[in-house]
């Protein structure tokens, strides 16, 4: 949670970077998902609530579909997706975790609707696969990883709603987001429904103060 604290500079200044955050926003092809046009609403309402309870502490946005990318602010406005296959978070938070470097931001919120299907092979080149490789859960992870280990916090606020198509996992897994995203971040995370979301959120964001 926030805190009002007096003191040294120095300690201001570190509260302020603990404040700051990077937010990461899923642009993906929503497969299996046959309302695709409410998923992509979801994730714009979200963005914007964010937006609005973050304020000024709100430093920089990511987008990623296939691959990622830093975006204008404006981006939290866009109804729209990339129009490639593929969820590469691992690239997400490895460009999220640069970028809390350069602004100084200890937090890091990403706001998701698929689970990772894309990552880098030794070539460089991106791979997806559908329904997703081990793989691509595995480079998320080593991503998250590295942004721990470089003292930041990833929170997650996850779509929670069944895939319209089965899944074709033998594990069940890529239907269940919120697990997938606490076994990634290693926190709790917010899982909102496709309808009623925002209510939703406000919640259980109580649990996590710096959403609320």
């Amino acid at each position: 949670m926030k805190e009002t604290l007096t003191g040294s500079d120095d300690t201001q200044a570190a509260a302020s970077a603990n404040d700051r955050v990077v937010l990461v926003l899923d642009r993906s092809i929503p497969i299996g998902r046959e309302n695709m046009t409410e998923v992509i609403g979801w994730r714009r309402d979200v963005a914007q609530w964010l937006r609005d309870r973050l304020g000024q502490t709100l430093d920089a946005i990511v987008v990623f579909a296939e691959t990622a990318r830093v975006a204008e602010k404006k981006a939290v406005e866009d109804g729209t997706m990339d129009l490639r296959y593929g969820s590469n978070l691992e690239h997400a938070l490895e460009v999220a975790g640069e970028l809390c470097r350069e602004v100084n931001a200890k937090r890091i919120v990403v706001v998701a609707y698929s689970a990772p299907s894309a990552h880098r092979v030794e070539s460089g080149e991106v791979a997806f696969a559908y329904p997703p490789l081990t793989d691509s859960f595995v480079a998320a992870e080593v991503s998250a990883e590295r942004c721990r280990r470089a003292g930041l916090v990833i929170d997650a606020i996850v779509l929670d709603e069944p895939l319209d198509q089965p899944d074709e996992l033998a594990n069940g897994l890529v239907g269940d987001l919120p697990a997938i995203f606490r076994a990634i971040t290693q926190l709790p995370v917010i899982a909102a429904p496709l309808r009623g979301s925002i209510d939703a959120i406000r919640r259980l964001a109580p649990t996590q103060g710096y959403y609320s």
